[in-house]
C-alpha cells in the first residue's frame, strides 16, 4: 500500500481545527473559572496569538543555531563531509 504525501490544504484545514479546539477548551475553562463571556473569548485567542508568534521566534531562532545538527542520515552526507573536509560550511 503506498501512502500519499498530505495536501497543504489538508495541514491547514488540521492545524485550523485543532487550534479552533484549543481555544475552545480554554473558552470553557476561563468561563467556569472567570464566569465573564469577554474573558472567556478574548484571552483564550490572545494566548494562541501570542503563543503562535512564540513558535515562530523559537524555530526561526534555532535554525541558526548549528548545535547538535548532524548529517548522517541526510541523503546528502556525502558531499556535506567533503565540504567539511574542505573547511566549508555545511548549507
Amino acid at each position: 500500500m503506498k501512502f500519499k504525501s498530505e495536501e497543504r490544504k489538508r495541514s491547514i484545514t488540521k492545524m485550523i481545527t485543532c487550534k479552533v479546539g484549543e481555544i475552545l477548551i480554554s473558552a470553557i475553562i476561563c468561563q467556569v473559572i472567570f464566569q465573564q463571556t469577554i474573558i472567556t473569548l478574548g484571552l483564550p485567542i490572545l494566548l494562541e496569538i501570542v503563543q503562535m508568534s512564540w513558535y515562530y521566534l523559537h524555530e526561526r531562532v534555532w535554525l541558526r543555531i548549528q548545535w547538535a545538527k548532524g548529517c548522517e542520515s541526510c541523503h546528502y552526507f556525502e558531499y556535506h563531509k567533503k565540504r567539511q573536509d574542505k573547511g566549508l560550511d555545511h548549507d
